[in-house]
């Protein structure tokens, strides 16, 4: 490790040009931002479409590795994360200006300040931690009021291409639920006959009513999380639609199936700008689709966001004053690329079942698909998905609401993260 840069192409396979190409997107929008900023402070009002398009250009940056300054690097970088939320909630209507307002004060100031303080950019990254829990807000808000609160649902997890029922079929990847929604309405509105299968962090979809709804049309999940996507992409006989992060460019034997969303972009992708799906439904009827349809051993149960942990949380005061609840463990983040990095996978099977294990975003796929067993006498499986990474938000909720109901602070609480 020499501590500049980047000395050769890693696991997120950019290569210079587009690195070079994504510092630059970067230094463009600290400039549009200085203007922005002064307009606020003036008392105008930046147009939402100024607002959409800083948080989409902003998210597509985001797996990037800058190689700007390291004073300038944590507060950038969060940004990227709180675009990501807030690109997703403004598309489903919410409003995104007190976080835009943050985006452009940020951006300004990193761009006007040749020699920032310590100070300044320590208060910019706390800010950006505010800005964040309120991105995470607004797409709570989103995605509950769209799609109603998630639901404990299981589900059928099709780990290889052989398991899956026989016919035509679509994989959705990523985490824009509002996309999988036209999808879903689309191949209905289209005559039906194919079916669509979620891909890593799109998991938690089958836990909205919304979404829900439109099983068996969504009939299951197949693969596992972002860093097998090669195999278990190349081994899907159908289109493959990539809604947002994570996505590893995909080698000429199935690059001609894999159609994108902005901000996503790849060599020799389809993108899809518009809300019509029809290329992709296209696609998929041309496609030979699943032929074997062996049984499929795996479920997986998702939908244990704050809605449904608040509801039980009678039971979850009384396990602990039963002493069957000594521990709350929230393991989850990113899951690494590696086959030999089996820690989430360690720490949850050495927990003892005294221990309630929370879970979300793609780390999930080292701890789940198994028995963990239920919790005491209270009929609660010790592990409950939570959702996605931007479901961290009902984490929280949860953690503030047991507090709270315990006469304690959060940090007093019995709680402790395992996070990448």
């Amino acid at each position: 490790v020499k501590g500049i840069a980047c000395t050769t192409c890693g696991v997120c396979t950019k290569d210079p040009e587009v690195a070079a190409l994504q510092d630059h997107l970067i230094y463009g929008l600290q400039s549009m931002a200085v203007f922005a900023h002064r307009a606020l402070a003036a008392g105008k009002t930046i147009p939402k479409e100024i607002d959409m398009f800083t948080s989409m250009a902003t998210f597509a940056t985001l797996t990037n590795v800058n190689f700007q300054p390291d004073d300038f690097e944590l507060t950038v970088y969060g940004i990227k994360g709180v675009a990501a939320y807030l690109f997703h909630a403004m598309e489903l209507g919410q409003d995104g200006a007190e976080v835009c307002k943050y985006f452009y004060k940020a951006y300004a100031t990193l761009h006007e300040d040749k020699d920032p303080q310590i100070g300044t950019l320590l208060a910019l990254a706390l800010e950006c931690g505010e800005a964040n829990l309120k991105a995470m807000e607004l797409l709570d808000a989103a995605h509950t009021g769209h799609f109603g609160h998630p639901e404990p649902t299981t589900i059928a997890w099709h780990k290889e291409a052989n398991t899956p029922a026989p016919g035509k079929a679509i994989l959705v990847s990523g985490h824009d639920l509002l996309a999988l929604e036209r999808l879903l309405e689309q191949i209905q509105a289209n005559g039906g006959g194919i079916s669509a299968y979620t891909h890593g962090e799109m998991l938690p979809a089958h836990g909205y009513p919304g979404l829900k709804k439109f099983a068996p049309l969504l009939a299951g999940h197949y693969g596992t999380a972002w860093q097998n996507q090669k195999k278990e992409f190349a081994a899907f006989p159908g289109p493959i639609l990539m809604t947002t992060n994570c996505y590893i460019p995909a080698p000429p034997t199935y690059v001609d199936r894999v159609y994108s969303l902005e901000p996503v972009g790849g060599v020799s992708v389809t993108r899809t700008v518009s809300k019509d799906y029809s290329n992709i439904i296209k696609c998929a009827r041309e496609c030979p689709g699943f032929t074997e349809g062996k049984p499929c051993p795996t479920k997986l149960t998702v939908g244990f966001a704050r809605n449904t942990v608040l509801g039980a949380a009678g039971t979850v005061l009384g396990a602990v004053k039963a002493g069957e609840l000594r521990r709350i463990v929230l393991i989850g983040g990113c899951d690494g690329f590696e086959k030999e990095r089996n820690y989430y996978t360690e720490v949850a099977e050495r927990l003892p079942t005294d221990t309630l294990i929370l879970t979300l975003a793609c780390g999930k796929f080292k701890i789940n698909g198994r028995d963990y067993g239920t919790l005491g006498s209270t009929g609660l499986p010790r592990l409950l998905d939570m959702g996605q990474c931007n479901d961290a938000y009902s984490a929280i909720q949860v953690a503030i609401a047991l507090a709270k109901a315990l006469g304690t602070d959060v940090n007093s609480l019995p709680l402790s993260l395992v996070l990448s």
